[in-house]
């Protein structure tokens, strides 16, 4: 991998990881790169030339386009045309702390993680040509952030989450509306299963080993892409949310078995108790044989509670 990759604390800051600015042919990012961060771009004037991965477009006024984590790209003028194209870099954490207003809007997650997978020719998606009415209100929500991002009075940040909230909502029915003309494309849909196929198979496999190398290759996307998708539809990583599960596991068993410790430990899928007696511990704040010893406790004498 011969392309940088900025990381969203250097890039953005770690208090509000949002950023909004123009790109001109005077002050465009000249190298291919890649960004923790999610960036959508709207072409205020003119035209330019998007690239992302091994595929081109030529992008205009009123195109709309999102790049997700981890995908390379970059804008490049064409002879004698100038351009304007806004980019709103943030993190998607900042619209919801577990990042569920994202991933329950169905037709905005397949514009922005599903549809970067997927080009037809030399026309590469996502790519939407907002109606003129719609051009107004992005424009109108731009400005908006534009002029909070730069005063930072009180309250701006409610302000610009939500204002790109508004954006996204925006981004998702015109999608919808472009998918329903088109009569949808099955590799869209075949992408999106194959995602939504692995997540489901660490809820049914959790006691097994899991490689999220694995799982990102039965999703059709890479390692990284993959993990960052995770975390926006399930609103932690994809080690948490193992974890997680294998914890709740261990809990029904504490309460409604009398396995041993370490015969749980291992049908949970831990291989090593003593690293399950730690992760449980951090979870409920009590050992297995605490959490045990309490709720056995709790139901012989439930009014002690």
């Amino acid at each position: 991998m011969s392309y940088p990759i900025y990381g969203y604390r250097e890039f953005l800051g770690e208090e509000f990881p949002f950023r909004i600015r123009t790109r001109n042919v005077e002050n465009y990012n000249t190298v291919v790169h890649a960004h923790e961060h999610f960036q959508l771009s709207y072409v205020a004037s003119g035209s330019c030339i998007h690239h992302i991965r091994n595929n081109h477009s030529i992008v205009v006024k009123g195109d709309f386009f999102a790049i997700p984590p981890y995908l390379e790209h970059i804008l490049l003028p064409r002879e004698g045309k100038d351009f304007e194209v806004v980019e709103i870099d943030f993190m998607p954490s900042i619209i919801n702390e577990n990042m569920q207003s994202l991933s329950h809007m169905e037709h905005f997650f397949d514009f922005a993680y599903i549809q970067p997978l997927v080009s037809i020719g030399n026309e590469l998606l996502p790519k939407l040509n907002v109606t003129p009415v719609n051009q107004r209100r992005i424009e109108e929500l731009i400005s908006s952030m534009q002029r909070e991002s730069a005063a930072e009075l009180d309250g701006y940040m409610l302000s610009i989450k939500a204002d790109l909230l508004k954006l996204l909502v925006l981004a998702g029915r015109e999608f919808r509306n472009y998918h329903a003309a088109s009569g949808g494309q099955p590799s869209i849909n075949v992408h999106r299963q194959a995602f939504y196929e692995a997540i489901e198979y660490i809820d049914t496999h959790y006691m097994d080993e899991l490689r999220l190398e694995e799982l990102a290759k039965k999703s059709f996307m890479s390692p990284s892409y993959f993990s960052s998708t995770f975390k926006l539809l399930k609103g932690k990583s994809f080690i948490e949310y193992v974890n997680d599960i294998r914890i709740s596991k261990g809990i029904e068993l504490l309460v409604g078995s009398d396995q041993q410790i370490t015969d749980i430990s291992y049908r949970v899928g831990f291989n090593n108790v003593g690293h399950f007696n730690r992760m449980f511990k951090h979870k409920t704040g009590l050992t297995p044989s605490e959490y045990r010893k309490h709720s056995r406790q709790q139901a012989s004498n439930p009014m002690s509670s």
